[in-house]
């Protein structure tokens, strides 16, 4: 589920059952010059699970979480991507690139930008077109005849995709047979929208079918894409496909890979390069350097008094010296202790330059992260005011919790993206979170129970599954001179051993 908070859209879901996901996209069309964001990401977890600042450091949590960093796909439509004259199109810059003469030293790299860029593109569109799908499903009113026609034209438009990409892959290789890097690019994005093609149209028609039963219009849809992929697979074998699926055991893992491969290359235009520095390591260097150097004025000071009190070479001396050279380690520690907490808690631990892959020269914005656990009267009262909303509203949740706060703030130079880019100029932030530690000190998941059963009128036992509720609390800023716009977004992970079951998103209203 996306929801849209001022000009960030967010999504938050399971990626697999040990990570969490969530998706953050800024819109910077209509934005000031620099554009800062602040996202700060309050988990309140059990007690139980032993998760705290003492079995849980700072390098075990950034260990944990992967940033990615990525332009967000362009949107356009299929009808879009296949006008001739639509000039954001790949097919357009394709072409335009083609009847160019080749003499630009990036002639190649555009055009593998531009396969990658479809790849994208049609991927997106298909995403969104199935999630259409199963809204309108849903809709008590509505109108299976549009549904259908729409469900149509998208079949049609898919087939047009994959025939103009197959056209101009045979104009680049008969204009440019040496381009051998080229040819291999098309291929690959052939491969991927063929398969995708299959698969997301499979998906759409198993939904149509659960919910519009018994319809002619929908048996003669299916019919007609199936009299298609027959055409499809014949084609495939006769291209040479690299990737032709069969349903053994291996041809199966063998597809997932390969087509996860395909996605990684293909989606590989839009993700940004990162460099990361660890900022506290600077601050760590002057602290030491304060207290070495406040340490070894106590020992001169403990020296010159002891010196006036005793011989140099007398045994009181020696021990008394000894006595200043032990003191003087201990004044180093406490300073360290003093102006650690202080100094470090102004500076991220990790800032994080952004860069475009084709110009590195200018950073396109910056990341800074601080971790750290917190108690309950360093919240804010908003924070726990939105923690504690329950479900059932029937008890507070008030069992013992460590606090861990995460923030994020975002520095994005809008203007230099614009001046780069006009298609891809939003930016999708990914925080994927492994929680497998997390589980570690979980109970086994299946728990008895006991009870009576009214219908058998005697007593019973069943198995009932036992889980632990992680709640988060998501606060979004956005900076703006000093005006900051704040949303507040609450949710609660419901986990047991064997790793993440369900995320619930819980609504004030």
């Amino acid at each position: 589920m996306v929801r849209k908070l001022f000009d960030i859209a967010s999504r938050i879901n399971i990626h697999d059952i040990h990570q969490l996901e969530i998706k953050l996209e800024y819109d910077l069309k209509e934005l000031q010059k620099i554009n800062k964001y602040k996202v700060d990401v309050y988990m309140f977890i059990p007690r139980a699970i032993n998760i705290n600042e003492h079995t849980y450091s700072k390098d075990e949590f950034y260990s944990d979480m992967h940033n990615y960093i990525r332009f967000k796909t362009p949107s356009f439509s299929f009808k879009l991507i296949l006008d001739p004259d639509f000039e954001r199109s790949p097919f357009y810059v394709l072409k335009d690139i083609l009847i160019k003469p080749k003499k630009e030293s990036d002639f190649e790299k555009k055009t593998i930008k531009e396969l990658k860029l479809l790849g994208c593109m049609v991927r997106a569109r298909f995403r969104d077109f199935r999630l259409f799908i199963e809204r309108k499903l849903n809709k008590e009113n509505r109108d299976d005849e549009y549904l259908l026609i729409r469900v149509e034209n998208k079949i049609n438009r898919g087939i047009r995709i994959l025939e103009e990409l197959r056209s101009l892959k045979e104009s680049f290789q008969n204009n440019y047979p040496e381009q051998t890097e080229l040819s291999k690019y098309f291929k690959l994005v052939e491969e991927f929208l063929s398969y995708l093609f299959e698969e997301e149209m499979i998906r759409i028609f198993r939904l149509l079918k659960q919910e519009i039963v018994g319809n002619k219009q929908l048996e003669i849809l299916e019919e007609f894409f199936n009299d298609y992929m027959i055409r499809e697979y014949e084609y495939r074998r006769n291209s040479g496909f690299s990737l032709i699926f069969d349903r053994s055991g291996k041809g199966k893992e063998y597809y997932i890979y390969q087509m996860g491969l395909y996605k990684k290359i293909v989606s590989s235009v839009l993700y940004l390069n990162v460099a990361r520095e660890q900022i506290n390591l600077a601050s760590v260097h002057v602290i030491g350097s304060i207290s070495a150097f406040t340490a070894s004025i106590v020992y001169y000071l403990v020296a010159s008094l002891i010196s006036k009190q005793a011989a140099t070479n007398s045994i009181l001396f020696v021990i008394l010296i000894s006595f200043g050279y032990v003191f003087k380690d201990r004044v180093k520690d406490i300073v360290k202790i003093l102006f650690s907490p202080r100094m470090l808690s102004f500076l991220p631990d990790h800032k994080t330059k952004i860069f475009d892959p084709s110009n590195e020269k200018t950073p396109l914005g910056s990341i800074g992260e601080t971790v750290s656990f917190t108690d309950k009267e360093q919240v804010a009262p908003e924070i726990l005011r939105l923690r504690n909303i329950t479900l059932g509203d029937i008890l507070p949740e008030q069992s013992p919790e460590e606090i861990l706060v995460y923030r994020k703030e975002l520095t994005v130079n809008t203007d230099a993206v614009q001046k780069l880019h006009t298609r891809t100029v939003n930016f999708t932030d990914i925080m994927r979170f492994n929680l497998q530690k997390f589980f570690l000190k979980m109970d086994d998941p299946e728990q008895l129970i006991n009870y009576f059963d009214e219908e058998l009128e005697q007593g019973t036992t069943t198995v009932g599954c036992r889980a632990y509720h992680i709640n988060l609390v998501l606060k979004y800023s956005r900076v703006s001179g000093e005006k900051e716009d704040i949303k507040y977004e609450r949710y609660r992970l419901v986990a047991n051993k064997l790793g993440i079951q369900r995320v619930e998103f819980i609504d004030e209203t």
